[in-house]
């Protein structure tokens, strides 16, 4: 099994991007000029890319005990949480502050990704049979 297709990888993904974010979170605003003018722009891209981190682990986790929807809602539910307690924490942190507007891009940055991965299952999935995925977990958990 090559390394980065396993679970705990995935998982290891997503709680490292968490800990970037978390980490990133904490730099006070003064020491990061220019970021303003870009700033949901970042919020967006930064939370699309947890998204697909987080979809990628969910889907290598829940293959066939959740279907892609229920994969796709919990895993917004997730990202779209994440972002809120992400500005919370900015609410303690000098300089910054929490800012509904920022929780949006979030959001939206989650939802884009989110639609992009569902039309690639839809594509990718459509000429597989439950045996061929249910062989590819088997290799995947090795």
């Amino acid at each position: 099994m090559h390394i980065f297709q396993g679970r705990f990888v995935a998982w290891l993904l997503v709680v490292l991007y968490i800990g970037i974010i978390f980490f990133l979170s904490s730099i006070p605003a003064p020491s990061m000029p220019g970021l303003e003018d870009y700033d949901k722009f970042y919020h967006l891209v930064e939370y699309a890319l947890l998204t697909f981190l987080l979809l990628r682990a969910m889907g290598k986790t829940f293959i066939f005990r959740l279907s892609e929807i229920a994969i796709l809602f919990y895993s917004l539910l997730m990202v779209v949480g994440w972002g809120a307690l992400d500005e919370l924490h900015q609410w303690y942190v000098p300089g910054r502050d929490a800012d509904y507007h920022d929780i949006m891009a979030d959001a939206l940055g989650a939802v884009i990704a989110g639609g992009i991965w569902l039309i690639v299952q839809r594509i990718w999935g459509a000429g597989r049979t439950v045996e061929s995925t249910r062989e590819m977990e088997t290799t995947l958990s090795d």
